[in-house]
């Protein structure tokens, strides 16, 4: 395949998947929306507002320490069930002066 076939292919896939998104998300009822779980509620969320704001240039701000003391924290949970009740709950990594919500979080 020529350097302008694969330039071509991947416009007209990328227009088929654009399409195929609109038609998913356009057939999406109230009704679906009931029957999910709340977990696939949140997840749906999450992904519709981080993709909203990423098509307004709005990217989402992340703090990658953070996420990586609590990736850290889940894979000592993984090794030791207890690892978490022994620092106890709602505890923010270190140099994190954020405040806590209602329940420590």
């Amino acid at each position: 395949m020529k350097k302008g076939e694969s330039g071509k292919k991947k416009e007209e896939l990328a227009k088929l998947f654009e399409s195929a998104a609109s038609r998913t998300l356009e057939s999406i009822t109230d009704k679906d929306i009931e029957k999910s779980t709340l977990q696939s509620k949140l997840i749906a969320a999450g992904i519709a507002t981080e993709k909203s704001l990423l098509l307004k240039g709005q990217l989402p701000t992340l703090n990658f320490d953070v996420l990586i003391a609590v990736l850290i924290e889940i894979r000592k949970m993984d090794q030791d069930p207890n690892a978490f009740k022994e620092k106890g709950r709602g505890k923010l990594p270190a140099g994190d002066t954020r405040e806590r919500g209602p329940g420590g979080v």
